[in-house]
């Protein structure tokens, strides 16, 4: 069941009877219920998209930037004959960081403030659903009221025990960290739009080893470092200390998204650094291998989402209810 969530969602009385049928219409297919309740916040597009602008406006300055200063050819001559060729990487790796801390600095406000507002969104949803009560609802045609409460005896056999549920249960499956897979990937899709153009000129130049290295760094960056930086920024923005600056000066309300853009830049410059050839192509390989172990790692723990419920089983007492002799009301 998909729940288009929003901070009214269970304050609605023919809100919650929807889950309370689904539950209901489950337990007369089965002894038990083995389904899936989706809560999607309509807030989470606005992510979505302020994450795609964050990484859009980034790959465009970066695109612009680095061809006048890291991969032009005076450069590329300096550190040749200045910097030995084991630290040369190193080198690379550094100015990467800063030049990335640079071109993060400014969309990773916007990007701070919606990642707060998902979070605070997780916090709300698990709010309503521990202090949820039928009574407190409310209904858009008192009318109608004691149908629907019909509706969810019919199915629980009390309100009391469908609040229990929804109160203990519930809570426990609700994940309070990560992002959807699909919203990080539209995110970061800019970083492959750009990678992948290079690549290909590379290969219509015929340098191919230069054009995997796009490739494996692209990949990378669009799948593994991208997912795995907005992690943990949204580990660190969920953290009592991030509450305790954003309600300070405005100077300490800055350090949240200058945390994050060095983080993004810390991680997102390991990947960009084997565009350069320092390392045979099986290490940059190696290096893409390991980025997508620990992604695949990280959406296993949230391969639903932020805010979706897994495996949904309902407790014994409920399980021992008898059937009700109709299927309920349908809302």
């Amino acid at each position: 069941m998909i729940v288009l969530w929003e901070e009214d969602y269970f304050t609605k009385l023919q809100c919650v009877v929807e889950i309370s049928a689904f539950v209901a219409s489950h337990k007369c297919i089965s002894s038990s219920v083995n389904g899936n309740f989706i809560f999607v916040p309509l807030k989470l597009p606005a992510l979505a998209l302020a994450l795609y602008i964050y990484h859009f406006l980034a790959s465009v300055t970066f695109a612009l930037i680095a061809p006048l200063f890291v991969q032009s050819r005076w450069h590329t001559v300096w550190l040749t004959r200045s910097i030995p060729e084991g630290a040369q990487a190193f080198y690379i790796w550094g100015v990467y960081v800063i030049l990335m801390c640079f071109v993060y600095v400014v969309p990773a406000f916007p990007l701070w403030t919606f990642c707060r507002r998902h979070l605070n969104d997780q916090r709300v949803l698990l709010k309503q659903l521990r202090e949820f009560s039928v009574e407190r609802s409310v209904c858009f045609l008192e009318s109608e009221r004691q149908q629907l409460l019909q509706s969810i005896t019919s199915g629980f056999g009390s309100s009391a025990l469908f609040e229990q549920y929804v109160q203990e249960e519930l809570p426990k499956m609700v994940l309070t960290s990560g992002l959807p897979a699909e919203v990080a990937l539209v995110g970061s899709m800019s970083h492959l739009f750009q990678v992948w153009t290079t690549a290909m000129l590379a290969y219509q130049d015929g340098e191919l080893d230069l054009c995997w290295n796009y490739l494996l760094a692209g990949f990378s960056l669009s799948f593994c470092t991208d997912n795995i930086a907005l992690h943990l920024i949204l580990k660190m923005a969920g953290t009592s200390r991030a509450d305790q600056i954003s309600d300070g000066s405005t100077l300490m309300k800055a350090a949240g998204p200058l945390a994050s853009a060095i983080l993004m830049a810390l991680l997102n410059a390991t990947s960009a650094v084997f565009i350069n050839p320092f390392a045979p192509l099986w290490a940059h390989a190696v290096m893409a291998s390991l980025w997508l172990g620990l992604t695949l790692w990280l959406c296993l723990r949230n391969r639903r989402g932020p805010l979706h419920v897994h495996s949904l089983t309902v407790k014994e007492e409920v399980s021992d209810l008898p059937e009700p002799a109709a299927p309920p009301a349908q809302i």
